[in-house]
């Protein structure tokens, strides 16, 4: 676990919250000077606590849909688990991928415009790993919401404004748009100047679309890719299914106060409710889930948890 401390944190909380803030940005509002900020954060990048940054992009708004699929195997080697991950982290519409410990070990979503496209994926991929697959559970994805990592400040509840992904109609939207977008995703930092020169715009052009992408919903905000493992967090995924679904706005609104309930999940085809923790160990996960059971009484027909052991890939855009 790396050392940090709260200069640390407050740098990781705003860049969290937006992370195209400068450095000058950030240092005036943590009223420190430039050179600290560009210390800790050189730090914390050479720590690998952050190892990217991500514009948040609402792919259903560009025509997408989104399937997750989890993967039980069997009779699997290193190498094979090895190659799938390999494969799927160059599969430019695969935009998340996770190993898993629990009742499923693998994870990943994935894009598409269509159905179709889809099962067309599904099948090219049995075809070389179904002797591996001992069981797949494929949803899909409603909406991805994410929330502030309000721990990080020690925070009791975390009341910022949340970034959704999925369940929009699609915007209209060009080549020009998409190219920008491409150049944001893997570098949510990357400078205007620098923005503009590769996407062959003026600075006050890509200015007007990135506005104009934040105000369709396209862009839903800018954070960092920051590895909760290197500050001695875990990450816990709970599936719920529920006797009363009409209680699922209560839950999600437990969930976004909660400062280490960092995502739900709206899907069809597995829980009722689905949210995901970055915690500091088992046995406070289980004392906020034995709350929530308590809180929502007579609510909760039952759960599955599983723990999410590293993620190899974090992309909002097919690049």
């Amino acid at each position: 676990m790396a050392e940090i401390n709260l200069t640390d944190r407050k740098i990781l909380y705003e860049l969290d919250t937006n992370c195209r803030q400068s450095n000058s940005q950030l240092a005036k509002k943590l009223k420190i000077s430039k050179d600290i900020v560009n210390y800790h954060v050189k730090k914390l990048e050479e720590a690998g606590i952050i190892e990217g940054y991500r514009t948040i992009i609402d792919i259903s708004r560009l025509g997408y849909l989104t399937y997750r699929v989890y993967l039980k195997f069997q009779d699997i080697y290193k190498e094979v688990e090895d190659k799938i991950i390999e494969n799927l982290k160059q599969t430019p519409n695969v935009w998340w991928i996770g190993k898993l410990a629990g009742r499923v070990d693998f994870v990943f979503a994935i894009w598409v415009k269509s159905p179709r496209e889809f099962y067309d994926f599904w099948i090219k991929f049995l075809k070389i790993y179904r002797q591996y697959i001992k069981q797949e559970t494929i949803s899909t994805f409603i909406e991805y919401i994410h929330f502030r990592r309000a721990y990080l400040l020690n925070l009791e509840h975390d009341e910022t404004r949340i970034e959704i992904i999925g369940g929009s109609k699609e915007v209209k939207h060009d080549k020009t748009d998409s190219k920008i977008l491409s150049l944001l995703a893997g570098n949510a930092r990357i400078a205007l100047v620098d923005l503009a020169k590769k996407s062959g715009l003026t600075p006050m052009a890509v200015k007007y679309r990135m506005k104009n992408l934040t105000e369709k919903g396209v862009i839903q905000g800018y954070r960092a890719l920051i590895n909760f493992s290197k500050l001695g967090y875990e990450y816990y995924k709970v599936d719920m299914y529920l006797e009363d679904v009409s209680k699922i706005r209560q839950i999600e609104s437990f969930c976004h106060a909660h400062p280490n309930i960092v995502y739900i999940d709206r899907t069809f085809g597995a829980g009722d409710i689905e949210f995901d923790f970055e915690i500091e160990s088992l046995a406070k996960f289980t004392r906020v889930i034995e709350e929530i059971k308590d809180k929502f009484r007579g609510v909760i027909r039952n759960f599955e948890f599983f723990s999410v052991l590293k993620i190899y890939k974090t992309m909002y855009f097919p690049v």
